[in-house]
């Protein structure tokens, strides 16, 4: 098989995905359809960066369900690719799925290099549920890699108060 040959018919393979796709995706709405198709067209590991990016641009235009179904499709091809789990567990937040949101951040905080500000999420998310002593740990560890975060200082205080409340 020639090159060109070769070439061709990786073209025809990847269009009969993209009509698949398109054909699937349409009956849910033109938004999800050009999502599913570029989603169907990304391939490499670079590509996961452009899901990413997509799905971002739908959470914040306020189409959660596409974006996260974007954000899921990046996470299938690298369930280790922090932006999109962070940004994914954002979507959940906004869709005040917090259960999710949870898993989704719980997940991320066991990936190495996760930022302190994902310790930060889970802890307001935790806290929430009344878990007060875990989301004291997380909020911890999120001001042990930034220290003078006055936000962070101002939730462990209110966690600590909470905690003491409780004793007494």
């Amino acid at each position: 098989m020639t090159a060109s040959n070769q070439s061709e018919e990786e073209g025809g393979s990847r269009l009969a995905r993209l009509n698949a796709a398109l054909e699937q995706a349409g009956a849910e709405g033109p938004d999800t359809a050009i999502a599913c198709a570029v989603a169907e067209l990304c391939g490499s590991v670079a590509d996961i960066a452009l899901l990413h990016y997509i799905g971002v641009a739908f959470h914040e235009s306020g189409d959660l369900a596409v974006a996260e179904r974007v954000l899921d499709l990046a996470l299938a091809r690298d369930p280790a690719f922090m932006p999109s789990r962070i940004e994914l567990g954002a979507v959940h937040t906004a869709a005040g799925r917090n259960a999710d949101a949870r898993r989704t951040y719980e997940q991320a905080v066991l990936l190495p290099g996760a930022p302190a500000y994902v310790f930060a999420r889970l802890a307001g998310i935790i806290a929430a549920e009344g878990q007060l002593f875990q989301a004291r740990l997380l909020l911890t560890a999120a001001l042990a890699d930034e220290p003078g975060h006055p936000q962070w200082q101002q939730d462990l205080m209110k966690v600590e108060r909470q905690l003491l409340q409780r004793l007494i």
